[in-house]
């Protein structure tokens, strides 16, 4: 399957999904292609447009996206789709830029404003990839704050 169902807009209800995951499956293809199909359709130029519904549906998803209830896998399928819509929104805005239309100058701003927030939710992937990557370090045992601690306590018994 290619990007084919990213060239149309959205023909299920995708605002319930609670992740990139359930959206796969709402959208009926399989969860471990959808966010590389995604990624790839944002960077081979399908329609914006089509994309509304699914665009909902990943900020809706991205406010409850943190270390503490999402696996390490839906904050890296999320984190792939948020890179490409930055490169997407970039090249648009660029475009815009070149673009001697009118009003050319004001879309190329809203686009590249829009390309900045794609990359701030980014960071909080990365940062919230940091944290499940740390909490998976971090000693399970408690360990001893001092060197008297760490000594047991014998006792003489005289």
């Amino acid at each position: 399957m290619g990007t084919t169902i990213f060239s149309e807009p959205a023909t299920v209800v995708l605002s319930g999904a609670g992740s990139v995951n359930e959206m796969a499956q709402m959208e009926g293809e399989s969860p471990a292609d959808y966010a590389i199909q995604f990624a790839n359709a944002l960077c081979n130029g399908e329609p914006m447009s089509a994309q509304r519904a699914r665009f909902a549906a990943l900020v809706d998803i991205a406010g409850r996206l943190d270390s503490d209830n999402a696996a390490a896998i839906e904050i890296g399928r999320h984190l792939y789709i948020l890179d490409a819509l930055f490169r997407r929104l970039v090249i648009d805005g660029y475009a815009a830029m070149k673009s001697e239309s009118r009003g050319a100058s004001e879309a190329a701003e809203r686009l590249l404003n829009a390309a900045f927030k794609a990359q701030r939710a980014s960071m909080g992937c990365l940062s919230a990839l940091k944290v499940l990557r740390d909490s998976r370090k971090a000693p399970t045992t408690p360990t001893p704050t001092s060197v008297a601690e760490s000594v047991p306590l014998v006792l003489n018994s005289n």
